[in-house]
């Protein structure tokens, strides 16, 4: 042990130390990062391509490389009327994490989404998490995509498709949040 650390253990596990960043044991949020996104943007998506959110892209450095980093995120959206199927995908660096197994012609997404056909003046929501185990102390980015799942799609993200100057036409915010969990 290093004289600027005071670790506690029960039955040969580590439960808890004190060093100088204070108090850290597992299961503690260490520390927490945050992209909003407010503005309103329109994505065209090719059909089996990822197309990254703007703003919705945040890096974190891990104390340590045994501890996780638990990724949540909110999307408000809305999709072109016809061809709305896709769904989003978490990033982390170039490497999708969190998404479902492949079987077959089946796309993987994290939450996936479907066409807005009767709904003008509409915007849907997407929330998702996955705790990661990225293995570093070295910065790690962690960003959210828009996946196209099978055609051409166009995604609106923070506004409706119609985004008409109208009392009921809503305008919407999105976030991506970081967490460090001690390991």
């Amino acid at each position: 042990y290093t004289a600027d650390a005071i670790k506690f253990s029960t039955g040969g596990t580590q439960r808890a130390v004190i060093d100088n960043n204070g108090l850290s044991s597992a299961g503690h949020v260490l520390q927490v990062k945050i992209a909003t996104k407010q503005a309103a943007s329109a994505y065209t998506i090719g059909s089996a391509n990822n197309e990254d959110l703007t703003g919705l892209s945040e890096s974190i450095t891990p104390s340590s490389s045994s501890n996780k980093i638990l990724i949540l995120y909110n999307v408000n959206y809305d999709t072109d009327e016809n061809n709305g199927k896709g769904g989003f995908r978490i990033f982390r660096g170039s490497t999708n994490i969190g998404s479902g197994d492949s079987a077959g012609s089946r796309y993987v997404v994290n939450t996936g989404f479907g066409a807005n056909a009767n709904l003008d003046q509409s915007l849907m929501n997407a929330t998702g998490m996955w705790l990661d185990s990225p293995n570093t102390t070295s910065s790690t980015t962690y960003k959210i995509a828009m996946y196209g799942g099978g055609t051409e799609i166009i995604c609106y993200v923070n506004r409706s498709r119609t985004d008409g100057n109208e009392s009921d036409d809503p305008r919407g915010a999105s976030q991506l949040v970081l967490m460090e969990v001690a390991g």
